[in-house]
């Protein structure tokens, strides 16, 4: 049976990714935040979309740009991921 992936949530590291690349509309820079190549961080951004069946970002040369409707989700992700991170390390 095929997993249906409008079901199944992305991995933290992969919204952890998205993040960075939204905040600095750079592979590269996000690749330094996260301590990972400009390749790799594609590659997640890129499994992103495919499984999410939509483009989270317009390529504008070498230029990223959020699409519109990314653009209001980056915002909620910046306040709910450090919060997943503390409520993680209160659990222990």
């Amino acid at each position: 049976m095929k997993k249906d992936s409008s079901l199944t949530f992305p991995s933290l590291n992969i919204l952890r990714t998205f993040t960075a690349v939204g905040t600095h509309l750079n592979l590269s820079r996000a690749a330094e935040e996260r301590l990972a190549t400009p390749s790799a961080v594609g590659h997640q951004i890129r499994e992103l979309e495919t499984t999410r069946h939509t483009p989270l970002f317009l390529r504008v040369g070498k230029r990223l740009e959020l699409t519109d409707a990314k653009q209001m989700l980056l915002p909620d992700l910046r306040v709910g991921l450090p919060k997943l991170r503390r409520q993680s390390t209160l659990s222990h």
